[in-house]
């Protein structure tokens, strides 16, 4: 009920489209929604997509961001996984951790840092327009004013955006353009900063 998938995953296009992804970029893990306290399903389908990619899947994110300390990242340690993008909200931006920087998971219930990395997310594309309710033209200071931010204290700054919006659907099509602005103003910075 919670999952938007394709309609047949094992289709061997499907698959072709996937592993011909990982080719050019890193893939991770974006786990079900039923997997968040699973060991056995996060397993599960990890081996699947490492079966379709032909490399070893380290990076993850958990579904809707439903996961629970210090369980979910035990698990995440069980089968392999040892960076994760869940430290994030869904309905506001900002820093869920406090902090822009990536760290190691500490396990309070051992006592111990994990290899575990962190890597906090500031905001996630679906909590400007749907949660804010925020249009493009309002989102872009906050977005700039959060950018330069974690560029002034040399952190790093990850958004999550979902397929949709790439889609072409109507409602969709004023925010993909909102991106690429986004991805121009970080680029002008990265550029005048090297010219510097």
């Amino acid at each position: 009920m919670f999952d938007k998938r394709c309609k047949n995953p094992y289709d061997k296009s499907y698959q072709k489209a996937v592993a011909e992804q990982a080719e050019r970029n890193e893939v991770g893990l974006h786990t079900s929604y039923q997997s968040a306290f699973d060991k056995d399903e996060i397993l599960f389908e990890k081996n699947i997509l490492q079966q379709w990619i032909g490399k070893e899947i380290t990076s993850h994110r958990f579904h809707f961001l439903r996961f629970s300390l210090p369980k979910s990242y035990q698990i995440l340690q069980n089968v392999g996984i040892f960076e994760d993008y869940s430290m994030a909200y869904a309905q506001q931006i900002g820093f869920r951790a406090s902090t822009c920087v990536p760290f190691y998971f500490y396990d309070l219930s051992i006592e111990q840092e994990t290899l575990l990395k962190i890597v906090p997310t500031v905001l996630m594309d679906t909590t400007l327009a749907t949660h804010l309710r925020l249009s493009p033209e309002e989102a872009f200071p906050l977005v700039t004013e959060l950018v330069d931010n974690v560029r002034s204290v040399k952190g790093v700054c990850v958004f999550i955006l979902h397929n949709e919006l790439f889609s072409g659907e109507k409602d969709k099509c004023c925010w993909e353009g909102f991106y690429d602005t986004i991805f121009e103003y970080i680029s002008n910075l990265q550029r005048n900063n090297s010219v510097k």
